[in-house]
Parts: C-alpha cells; sequence; structure tokens
C-alpha cells in the first residue's frame, strides 16, 4: 500500500489501539477517542474564520515580505498540506533568498514533480531537467552553465558522485551549484515521536512497519541515515570533485523538526493525510510558524540541524 492509501485508511490505527490497551497505556476506547480528537481538530481548522492578514501590517522587512509572499503562493497552490511542508519549505526558500538572482543560463535539476520550486527561485530557469533516481549523466555540454540548482534532488539520486561530477563538468569557471541535502539529525528517533513512543513502550516491531511505510520516498527508496553527510564534511567532499568555496549550514532546528513530525505523524496514523488550508489554518501558520522562520536561532542549529544548504563554486 503507497503513502497516500496509508493516509487515507489510518496506517496502524487498530493496531496502535490494540498495543496501547495490551501495555496498559489506554484501552480501545481512549485510542479512539485519540483519533476523534485530531478529527475534531481538521473540523475545527475548517469551520473557523481567519485573522488578522500579515499583508496588512506595516513595518515589516524585506525578507519577512518575500516570504509572505513564497507562503500565500503555498496556500494558493497546495489544497491540503501539513505544517511540515510550510516549514521545511520556508526554511529552504529562505537559504536560497540570498543567494538571487542567478546569472544566465541557469539550470534546475530535480527528481521530482517540485511545483513548489518555481515558487522559491524569483526568475525563471533556463532550463529544467527531471532526473530518475538512477541517473548518471547531464544533457549539457562542457562549460556551458553559470547555475546549477539542485532543490529537494540530492538525496534521492543513487549516484550523487557520479551527478556532482556531472555539474562540476557543465558549470563554466565561476559557476555556482546550490542545492540542500538532509543531515543525519532528521532520522533521530526522538525525532519522530510516534515511532519513539512505540519503541520505548515495548512495541519496537510494530515501530519498525510504521516507520518503514511512513518513510516511503521515490518509489520506495528509504533514505539510509548512514549515508547522509555532515555540513562540515562538504566542503572537503566537495573540493574532491574540483569545486572550491564550498560553503554548508545546517538550518530547521531539532524544535523545528520534531513539530513537523508530530503533527505529520498524527495525520498519518490516523488517516487524516494533509489538513485543510482554511483561513484559520493559514493565520495560524503565518501568526506561529512565520515568526519561528525568521528567527535565525529557531530555525537554525549552531552544533546541527535536520537540512543542511550548500553552495560551492567552480
Amino acid at each position: 500500500m503507497r503513502f497516500a492509501e496509508h493516509c487515507k485508511a489510518g496506517f496502524l490505527r487498530d493496531e496502535f489501539a490494540a498495543f496501547l490497551s495490551s501495555r496498559r497505556l489506554g484501552g480501545e476506547a481512549e485510542a479512539a477517542a485519540f483519533g476523534r480528537l485530531f478529527h475534531l481538530f481538521t473540523i475545527m481548522l475548517q469551520s473557523r474564520g481567519g485573522g488578522e492578514s500579515r499583508a496588512d501590517r506595516v513595518g515589516i522587512s524585506e525578507r519577512e515580505e518575500r516570504l509572505h509572499v513564497f507562503l500565500t503562493g503555498l496556500f494558493r497552490d497546495a489544497v491540503k498540506s501539513s505544517p511540515l511542508f510550510f516549514i521545511t519549505h520556508g526554511l529552504a526558500f529562505l537559504n536560497y533568498l540570498p543567494e538571487q538572482p542567478f546569472a544566465s543560463p541557469a539550470v534546475e535539476i530535480a527528481c521530482e514533480g517540485g511545483y513548489t520550486s518555481a515558487l522559491l527561485f524569483q526568475d525563471p530557469f533556463d532550463r529544467r531537467v527531471c532526473l530518475s533516481v538512477s541517473a548518471q549523466s547531464l544533457p549539457f555540454p562542457d562549460d556551458s552553465i553559470a547555475v546549477v540548482v539542485l532543490h529537494n534532488t540530492i538525496y534521492h539520486l543513487h549516484e550523487r558522485d557520479r551527478i556532482l561530477q556531472e555539474v562540476y563538468r557543465i558549470l563554466r569557471p565561476g559557476g555556482r551549484v546550490l542545492f540542500n541535502d538532509l543531515a543525519a539529525d532528521i532520522c533521530a528517533p526522538e525525532h519522530h515521536p510516534t515511532a519513539y513512543f512505540m519503541r520505548q513502550a515495548g512495541g519496537r516491531e510494530l515501530a519498525r512497519r510504521f516507520m518503514s511505510a511512513r518513510c516511503d520516498l521515490s518509489g520506495g527508496h528509504v533514505i539510509n541515515p548512514l549515508a547522509l553527510m555532515s555540513a562540515e564534511s562538504y566542503p572537503e567532499y566537495l573540493a574532491r570533485w574540483g569545486f572550491h568555496h564550498a560553503r554548508a549550514r545546517y538550518f530547521c532546528s531539532p524544535e523545528f523538526t520534531r513539530m513537523g513530525y508530530a503533527t505529520h505523524d498524527a495525520e498519518y496514523l490516523f488517516g487524516l493525510a494533509d489538513v485543510e488550508i482554511t483561513p484559520w489554518y493559514r493565520a495560524w501558520v503565518e501568526d506561529v510558524l512565520f515568526p519561528l522562520m525568521l528567527d535565525d536561532q529557531a530555525a537554525s542549529h549552531v552544533a546541527g540541524g535536520s537540512f543542511i544548504f550548500v553552495g560551492a563554486e567552480k
């Protein structure tokens, strides 16, 4: 059963209720009531009115205004979505923002539908190439491209080394590569509260099956935390392929990661899928998540984070 079907059905909902009962952590009635609370939560989101629009507020910075425009585009294009979606895309937008505008020709390398990528960047790309996860080459001549961007792409590729060699080949001297990657911290058990609770309460097999389906990515390709890199190791790694002036920084703090996955796990477990974007939900994103995204201390973490933003030159 695919991810979307799990969301619709409520993956392991009955098993989770039985698990709670067997561990004396609450009976089936309590588990069912827990599920109903989330359904009532979505009803509330669909019925309440919106609050003050951030667009009407005065004294906001250009960075804040740009993030507001970006989120407005997400609200317009995404009928339903979870808080995790807004957190990860909003923080990615703020990392790419100082790198723009891009010199031409600029190319985006992707391996997903990527409709949000059009919102991430102020100028359209000259070309966009969608790769399979097993791709090993890029369809461009040597020294021909000024900027290459791989948004939400590098961690899906089976041949990361080969594609970065290809990026170096197609970049002209002085050209730039920009991308975001997952950090090993995103796989930390404590950042996935539902599975963590299951394991701590003795349900290791239930937790394993929950996460196996929950982390279904790219047609069954599950991210291996041992294959993920650190921000500290990226400059030396990129220098191996000839890049220089490499820089890498973490973003999405542990607190942000737990916030996102707590809601995502609950939606998934109880079959709610994503939350409908109502006026009240939009106001909550703008009033609660928006200020946190703009707070560099909250959005980033000195010692680590769940994502890495990387840039380098040829």
